[in-house]
């Protein structure tokens, strides 16, 4: 229930398209239910549109937060998307050498994403 499926449209201009076309999808993640969706980067990298479309056939517009070139993630925000956000591992469940993203909000509305190891 937490996963929904990402379409977006890029210009014909954009460096991008000649690898990987102007129509692109994928699958993402939901990671609250206000419609914060967790996905790849190069589905949304350069794209005019973006909709995400849910499992219950809701069909929405996005829009792109956050783009990390070295992890390979986007953040996107649907905001008319109510799905159920996907459960974190506790923390004491993650050790070291364990892969982790970091998502954060930034003082000016904005978010961040990185990625590394503990």
């Amino acid at each position: 229930q937490s996963t929904v499926a990402v379409r977006s449209t890029v210009p014909e201009r954009h460096p991008s398209v000649p690898v990987l076309g102007t129509e692109r999808m994928a699958t993402g993640v939901a990671l609250e239910p206000d419609g914060l969706i967790l996905t790849v980067h190069y589905a949304v990298l350069g794209a005019a549109s973006v909709r995400v479309a849910t499992a219950e056939g809701s069909d929405v517009p996005a829009r792109v937060v956050a783009l990390d070139f070295h992890s390979g993630i986007a953040v996107l925000v649907a905001d008319a998307v109510r799905v159920p956000g996907l459960p974190l591992a506790p923390l004491a469940s993650v050790a070291r050498g364990a892969d982790v993203f970091l998502l954060a909000a930034t003082g000016d509305g904005g978010r961040r994403v990185s990625d590394g190891t503990v």
